[in-house]
């Protein structure tokens, strides 16, 4: 098969791959007010190092329409003026709670019965994880001295400080739209378990970077907010997520997946039971918005953390994540090369551009519906910019976060 031909069938399989979560997106119920009264919340956020980003996270709270029975924060290990600034925010708001965790405090030991998955001597990977030993930080233990991740003790400490039942969880960083905990109230009304929501960021200024956040977002939302309209719910992000702490309890909390830095979102929503009620919330009003990496650097670590919890997902969500992924670098990776061999003969290439309207069209077809409700409608040639970033991450970022976790904060 040629190198064209090997494109076209990265290209079909890769948008056959999506076409069910396109489904999704058109299955997306309407949007009702919930028959049964508001049920109370409780606003749960894990801060280290907070004290640029929480007046603003304050004053998103402070702004909510649906006021929460109470907000805790667990201050994990600050050494800035983060404590300082939530005992003023406690004078202020008596609602306001705060669970501090110390430097010197070690977190939990994990339950007995974690995912061998988050310790690699268990497993057949143990071979890999000594090759770059070197890379990583010490967050995995023994089989004897199991550990749970910094920013899952906090959360699992401020859940359990919770008074009430119904969470709604975010980031010191983030700024929840005005009718944030009214729709999230809402989803629990309508008997949901697990809520999930958009979150995208903020633009940085940074006009290439931008374009990348804002895609990749906006790609990963698509995936996983359509598969879950289809009742196929596989992700979430803390920035803006939501769940009863009684079905947290009930599938253990974090423990499957204690042991790895990142994952108290998406790996928690992969591995939630069977017969889990879970509500989308779409509308605008009730999106979070986040502050986005200072820069390349800093973006280049937190797609790191990110991406290294993919490794205990679900088997067969790997596959088709990783059967995405590598179609669509396959597709600008064959598809380029084409066209630059066509280009150096003197010949118009013209198969190679066909290919990549066709690709870029039916992808356009099927995100149009997600595209128009989450406010990211973009022509063709925006389109095929982006796609090429998001390719280009999936080849140099996603395999480098496999080898190599960063610290949270």
């Amino acid at each position: 098969m040629s190198l064209t031909g090997l494109c076209v069938v990265a290209a079909l399989l890769h948008l056959l791959l999506l076409r069910p979560t396109a489904r999704g997106w058109r299955m997306r119920p309407p949007n009702r007010p919930p028959e049964a009264p508001l049920p109370p919340l409780t606003v749960v956020t894990a801060a280290r190092n907070e004290e640029s980003h929480l007046p603003a996270w304050w004053a998103a709270l402070q702004a909510q329409d649906l006021a929460p029975r109470a907000v805790v924060v667990a201050d994990d290990r600050s050494t800035d003026g983060t404590a300082a600034l939530l005992r003023r925010f406690q004078a202020e708001d008596p609602r306001l709670r705060v669970v501090s965790i110390p430097e010197n405090e070690a977190p939990s030991p994990i339950a007995a019965n974690a995912s061998p998955d988050a310790h690699p001597r268990e497993t057949g990977r143990f071979f890999l994880f000594c090759l770059v030993k070197k890379y990583r930080k010490n967050i995995y233990k023994t089989k004897k001295n199991r550990r749970i991740a910094p920013k899952k003790h906090a959360l699992s400490q401020a859940i359990a400080a919770a008074p009430t039942d119904n969470l709604a969880l975010t980031d010191a960083d983030c700024r929840p739209q005005t009718g944030w905990l009214r729709a999230v109230a809402g989803a629990f009304a309508g008997g949901a378990d697990l809520v999930l929501g958009y979150s995208p960021y903020r633009p940085t200024g940074r006009r290439m970077l931008d374009a990348l956040i804002a895609y990749e977002t906006f790609h990963a939302a698509f995936l996983y907010l359509g598969d879950a309209l289809r009742g196929r719910a596989w992700m979430g992000v803390g920035r803006n997520l939501a769940y009863r702490r009684s079905w947290f309890e009930a599938q253990g909390g974090f423990d499957r997946h204690a042991g790895r830095l990142s994952g108290d979102d998406d790996l928690l929503v992969a591995w939630a039971p069977a017969g889990t009620r879970v509500a989308v919330l779409l509308e605008p009003l009730s999106w979070v918005w986040s502050e986005p990496p200072a820069g390349w650097r800093a973006w280049w670590r937190q797609k790191r953390r990110h991406v290294s919890a993919s490794g205990a997902y679900p088997p067969g969500l790997k596959l088709r994540l990783g059967a995405l992924g590598l179609t669509q670098v396959v597709v600008w990776g064959l598809g380029l090369w084409a066209l630059g061999q066509a280009l150096v003969q003197m010949n118009l290439p013209v198969r190679s551009i066909l290919i990549f309207v066709c690709y870029l069209k039916g992808k356009h077809t099927l995100m149009a519906p997600a595209g128009g409700l989450l406010t990211q409608g973009r022509g063709l040639i925006r389109l095929a910019g982006a796609e090429l970033l998001l390719a280009l991450y999936h080849a140099v970022v996603v395999p480098t976060g496999w080898l190599r976790v960063a610290h949270w904060k």
